[in-house]
């Protein structure tokens, strides 16, 4: 969105979220027909510079994942901040030192952890729970329903419990209930919620994903030594530029970067905020009103 930001402007363009954060492909098609009315270049833009699948109702319910944002890779470029100026041998070592910490301790967490399903998840599942009395339940048997939405143009979805779908098809992307089968599950006395989740999100997996061990290494002097047939000098033709090198990364245009929307920044405000008890007047405290008189002096 940042890259899109750029070239295209506009109130019509906004609908490039929800286009890639819809589940149906009826959806998507309603948004980028909005975006493809307005702009028809859009089409050759995105088939030319973004031609891999970034909208959710292309991805492959298989396997259970919905992100459409780069917040990992951002978080992994904050965690490595501090280390990002070091040679690379020092940095690879490094890199790896973190990642051996970091699995002994999601190895101690899942041992930890007891149930079936990951805590967060349910916790997630409970939160989801509250604030469902627009969606309106009409039971055709015991694991199957139909689910009006009366804040979105009464819109009707089927739910089957027994298969895990729903025609909304965020319970088959994400592999958690959506709302549509949260409404129809609150019916049940005591549902169940690990029944209902996939075992992508079992501590089975969880604990499975950081059994492997990393192996430990020693500090440099004990590595073995190899014979290169060359040198390898630095760059001469690059000079370095003048002061401390940059460690933060460049902000995306979007959030006030290169030729991005600027925050306004806001007058400042002269005088105090603090407001006298005794005479009601901004300005000054009531230890210091002038209503108060001379301090008696003490002999």
């Amino acid at each position: 969105m940042a890259n899109f930001s750029k070239k295209f402007q506009g109130d019509v363009f906004g609908r490039m979220w929800p286009a890639a954060r819809a589940y149906r492909p009826q959806v998507f098609n309603y948004h980028m027909n909005k975006i493809l009315a307005e702009a028809p270049d859009v089409h050759e833009y995105l088939s030319r510079y973004h031609n891999l699948k970034w909208m959710r109702c292309m991805f492959d319910t298989s396997i259970k994942c919905d992100y459409i944002k780069n917040n990992l890779a951002e978080s992994f470029n904050g965690w490595i901040k501090d280390y990002k100026d070091l040679p690379p041998d020092e940095l690879a070592d490094t890199l790896r030192e973190l990642v051996m910490k970091l699995h002994e301790k999601r190895r101690k967490i899942g041992m930890k952890l007891k149930g079936k399903i990951i805590p967060a998840i349910i916790q997630q599942i409970h939160n989801r729970t509250r604030g469902l009395k627009h969606l309106k339940v009409g039971k055709s048997g015991v694991a199957s329903c139909e689910v009006r939405d009366t804040s979105k143009y009464n819109l009707r979805h089927v739910v089957k419990i027994d298969q895990s779908e729903c025609t909304c098809l965020e319970w088959q992307h994400t592999g958690k209930p959506c709302e549509h089968a949260l409404a129809f599950l609150l019916d049940r006395r005591n549902p169940r919620w690990e029944d209902y989740v996939h075992d992508y999100f079992s501590l089975e997996k969880f604990r499975a994903t950081y059994a492997g061990e990393i192996e430990p290494l020693t500090d440099r002097s004990q590595w073995p030594h190899v014979q290169f047939p060359f040198d390898m000098e630095a760059p001469l033709d690059k000079k370095r530029g003048v002061g401390r090198p940059r460690k933060n990364r460049y902000k995306s245009f979007l959030k006030g970067g290169d030729g991005g929307p600027k925050k306004k920044k806001e007058p400042k405000q002269l005088g105090s905020k603090n407001r006298c008890k005794r005479c009601h007047i901004l300005g000054h405290r009531q230890s210091t009103c002038p209503l108060n008189g001379p301090k008696p002096r003490y002999m």
